[in-house]
C-alpha cells in the first residue's frame, strides 16, 4: 500500500504536492504584459528523498547504527505537519485521498475491507469512511502533537470495521485468548483473510507488511 512521505521518509515515490493560487495584476496593461505567464504553478517535492542519500548519515548496515542515530535521522527530517481536519488547508483527509486512492477515480482504498469508498464528502451523511490509527491514540498517540495526525500511520478505514478493531493489537488469533475465540473474517465488512478473538486483530495478508512498516516508524519515531 502507498505509504507517504510526508516525514521525507523515503518509503515511497508519491509525493503530495500543494497548488499554488494564481496570482492576477490589477492593471490592465500589466495584466495584457503577464497574461502569457500567467498558470497555476506548484511546488516542487520533497528533496533528498532518495534512498541511496536518506540514510547515508547512518553507520554502515554492517555495523552496530544505533537505535537513536535512527530516531534522530527520523525526527529532523519531518518537515510538515498537517493539520487533522481543516475547512481551509490540505489536511489528513486530503492527504489519504491522494495517497490511499483507490482504482477507481475519487475513491479511496479501505485497509481491513479491501473495498473502495467515495474519497470526498458526500453532504449531509457525510464520508462513508473513517481514518484508522494502525497505532491506537489509546496506547500512546493521543489526540495532539505530530504522532496524532502522522500520515504514515493513517489509513481509510470502513467506519464499522474500524469499530471493531478498537485499540486492539495486531497479531494472530491464540497467541492471547483461546484460539476457540477466534473468528473469520474479523467482521461482516472485513476481508476475507481478517481475523480476530477478544484481544488481538488480524489485518488482511495484503497489508501486513505495510502495518508493520508503519508500526516501526512510529516505534523509532516518538
Amino acid at each position: 500500500g502507498p505509504l507517504t512521505a510526508v516525514a521525507n521518509i523515503p518509503i515511497s515515490n508519491n509525493m503530495h504536492v500543494i497548488n499554488l493560487r494564481c496570482f492576477f495584476a490589477p492593471l490592465y496593461l500589466v495584466l495584457l504584459l503577464l497574461l502569457p505567464f500567467l498558470a497555476i504553478s506548484e511546488s516542487p517535492p520533497f528533496s533528498d528523498c532518495d534512498v541511496e542519500t536518506y540514510y547515508s548519515s547512518l553507520s554502515p548496515v554492517d555495523s552496530s547504527t544505533s537505535q537513536q542515530e535512527i530516531r534522530s535521522l527520523l525526527k529532523s527530517t519531518h518537515r510538515r505537519n498537517l493539520p487533522y481536519t481543516s475547512s481551509d488547508k490540505e489536511d489528513t483527509w486530503d492527504a489519504l485521498s491522494d495517497l490511499d486512492a483507490g482504482t477507481e477515480s475519487g475513491t479511496v482504498r479501505l485497509i481491513y475491507a479491501e473495498t473502495e469508498a467515495v474519497a470526498e464528502d458526500s453532504g449531509e451523511d457525510g464520508r462513508s469512511w473513517n481514518r484508522e490509527h494502525l497505532w491506537p491514540k489509546s496506547h500512546g498517540v493521543g489526540y495532539t502533537g505530530a504522532d496524532f495526525t502522522d500520515i504514515h500511520h493513517l489509513r481509510p478505514s470502513d467506519t464499522n470495521v474500524n469499530s471493531a478493531r478498537g485499540n486492539k493489537y495486531f497479531s494472530n488469533c491464540g497467541v492471547v485468548a483461546d484460539f476457540d475465540e477466534c473468528r473469520s473474517p474479523a467482521h461482516q465488512e472485513a476481508a476475507a483473510t481478517t481475523a480476530t478473538d477478544s484481544q488481538v486483530w488480524l489485518p488482511p495478508e495484503s497489508v501486513r507488511g505495510d502495518i508493520a512498516r508503519s508500526l516501526f516508524y512510529m516505534e523509532y519515531r516518538y
